[in-house]
């Protein structure tokens, strides 16, 4: 046999039959080699199937989350607008009643137009707060080289008040220029503080500690996250008030989630949830430990630049 040529056979193994080539390939004349190339055709076809399904479903997912998307878009408007607005006229009537009253109202009846209004303020609350929280992503917002410096400075303006109000103190060291949605790291900031100025310890002052430091991979001790291999900036922010049981420390970046009652500290249950997004949205992490009645601290993990 001269030359060289192919051909395709079915092979019976057992009970299954697999198409075989066969290559016959001449070097010298009446004289050949058979080479026999076993390729299963019908593994490589359910294959081909099993990745077309997964394509078929990642479409399919992707195509919910588009449209679980607008439906959040339309929330956020709703919330914004729409919700608001009969809140807006709650506390008006309030007003009106309490301010146009020709004479003294009622102990009972001033009690109850004071819980309407009390709880109206709590309500408005946490639509501002659910509205900030949907809108912590990163969609339409570019990341830029920022001085946390800077960011601090500006949060601490925002909330001059509550600081002189309650006394504060800020101890602070300096912060590195990292690549962040300036927007986003000064919320964290802004809630981290209120947090520890909400949850002070009576007749103390806060004392608000933040610093920074690089480390590498290997100095963090956590197992569930894959780690930057060029290491992280770990922000620090601690503090002098009530703490709380290490075993609570994931329990507080959930939503909605509250250690103490509303009766005892205000709030919605929302601000350190903001922080833990914000955080993930720049591809680091967030971790909390607090001691009760010694304080509360939260490291914050960026990932640093090259």
């Amino acid at each position: 046999m001269h030359g060289r040529s192919k051909g395709e056979i079915n092979l019976s193994v057992g009970t299954k039959t697999i198409p075989v080539y066969i290559s016959l390939t001449s070097l010298q004349p009446k004289l050949a080699t058979v080479g026999i190339i076993v390729t299963d055709q019908t593994q490589k076809k359910q294959d081909e199937k099993t990745i077309l399904r997964y394509q078929r479903e990642l479409e399919h997912i992707n195509a919910e989350l588009e449209k679980n998307n607008a439906e959040l878009t339309s929330f956020t408007y709703i919330a914004s607008h729409d919700l608001q607005e009969p809140l807006r006229k709650i506390q008006t009537f309030c007003d009106l009643i309490l301010s146009n009253s020709n004479e003294p109202l009622p102990d009972k009846t001033l009690d109850y137009l004071q819980r309407v209004m009390k709880s109206t303020k709590r309500m408005k609350n946490l639509i501002s707060s659910l509205l900030n929280y949907s809108r912590m992503n990163t969609r339409g917002m570019e990341f830029e080289l920022a001085d946390l410096n800077g960011i601090l400075d500006e949060a601490c303006n925002n909330i001059h008040e509550q600081i002189e109000e309650s006394q504060t103190v800020i101890q602070r060291e300096q912060l590195p220029v990292v690549n962040c949605v300036p927007l986003q790291i000064n919320q964290l900031f802004t809630n981290l503080i209120m947090n520890s100025i909400k949850y002070k310890r009576d007749g103390i002052a806060p004392v608000i500690q933040i610093s920074s430091r690089r480390v590498q991979p290997d100095e963090i001790n956590i197992s569930d996250i894959s780690l930057n291999e060029t290491g992280y900036w770990k922000i620090s922010v601690s503090d002098n008030g009530i703490g709380f049981e290490q075993k609570y420390a994931d329990k507080i970046f959930e939503l909605f989630q509250r250690l103490h009652s509303r009766v005892e500290y205000e709030g919605t249950g929302i601000g350190l949830s903001i922080c833990k997004k914000v955080v993930q949205n720049h591809k680091g992490f967030i971790l909390a430990n607090g001691k009760p009645g010694l304080g509360a601290g939260f490291e914050i993990y960026l990932p640093a630049p090259l």
